[in-house]
């Protein structure tokens, strides 16, 4: 199991890691998640339990606020310019051990420059970061959660990863046992048009069901291949594909949207009678799951017909929690947002 050790400053991180502990502790469990406050006994040396719990660790992140490369002592002294600051003793000690160090960037930080840091860690200003927002906390996590498991060993995924790889691999398995000449023919897929509420179980049998990509719970699928149509009508682009039967805009909206906006801006789209038609409505999560992988767009599983600008889309479906699912399409998952969150719109309608 992934260990990690949470390194950070009070003066300006303290709520960040704290509310990212709690989210590492149900994700890898209490005893492979350290943060100082949480771990260290009456009577123990600090210094020493630190080294010892950052040699023990797989992964150190470096949770760097506004105020980390700053911040003075009581002598106006820069903390990181003192060798026994705790926090350039943690990094300085990781990167030493070669343990895989993540910085983590929060309340609007940014990534130090190698000339602003102390000589022992200016190796970490050429690592990869990982930015976690307020407005995006579920999303950024996700992210940073998948960047810890793609450098952890195999027994460090949870069993309900392996189930779902699972799942999958039956679904493909059933699509390939299909003679040849099945596979090959096109037939038209009737999907799911009215919005639900959908669990996370239930979406992920649902994209192994019709084995659509998703880089954490089937990055082998790829759907169903598509071959759709880019066509203008009037003075509006639209994309038709046949074999789920669905007409979508080949523009995302103008700007990011909360949901009560997102079905406002369709409603919109109807009464201007976009592209000659007034039954455009949002996709359900099974329908934008169509758009996964079967066809890229640069570094995005959007099918390449479809303009870039509408990267994170979307859906009509929520959670029984009142969450929204929304697509990644350049991250390639599709995950529940917090009511609220803002992503742009696509809108579908079924053709005829």
């Amino acid at each position: 199991m992934t260990t990690i050790f949470i390194s950070y400053r009070r003066d300006d991180a303290a709520a960040y890691a704290g509310r990212l502990y709690d989210g590492l502790r149900e994700r890898y469990g209490d005893d492979h998640v350290f943060m100082d406050v949480d771990r260290i006994q009456p009577g123990e040396n600090f210094a020493a339990v630190i080294a010892r719990s950052i040699h023990g660790a797989d992964v150190v992140l470096a949770v760097i606020g506004d105020s980390w490369l700053t911040v003075a002592n009581e002598s106006q002294q820069r903390r990181l310019d003192d060798p026994d600051d705790f926090v350039r003793l943690e990094l300085q000690t990781a990167l030493d051990a070669g343990r895989r160090v993540i910085p983590v960037l929060v309340g609007d930080a940014k990534m130090p420059a190698e000339q602003a840091l102390p000589q022992p860690l200016r190796r970490l200003a050429g690592l990869q970061a990982v930015t976690l927002s307020n407005e995006r906390w579920d999303y950024d996590s996700e992210r940073l959660i998948r960047s810890i498991d793609s450098g952890a060993r195999p027994r460090a995924r949870r069993k309900w990863l392996w189930a779902g790889a699972a799942l999958a691999a039956v679904a493909l398995a059933a699509v390939l046992a299909l003679p040849q000449t099945s596979r090959l023919v096109s037939r038209s897929v009737q999907l799911r048009a009215a919005p639900a509420a959908v669990s996370v179980e239930q979406a992920r049998a649902m994209v192994a069901q019709h084995n659509f990509f998703h880089t954490r719970w089937n990055a082998a699928g790829s759907a169903a291949v598509l071959a759709p149509e880019r066509k203008l009508l009037g003075t509006d682009v639209v994309v038709s594909e046949t074999h789920y039967r669905l007409m979508w805009q080949q523009r995302a909206s103008p700007r990011p949207l909360d949901h009560d906006r997102a079905r406002a801006y369709v409603e919109e789209l109807n009464a201007r009678r976009f592209a000659g038609f007034n039954d455009w409505r949002l996709p359900t999560l099974e329908e934008a799951m169509t758009l996964m992988g079967s066809g890229t767009s640069e570094d995005c599983h959007l099918h390449k017909l479809f303009d870039r600008s509408g990267p994170i889309m979307h859906t009509a479906d929520t959670t029984d929690s009142g969450r929204n699912w929304i697509v990644y399409f350049c991250d390639g998952i599709a995950v529940p947002e917090r009511a609220g969150f803002n992503a742009q719109v696509r809108a579908v309608r079924a053709l005829r």
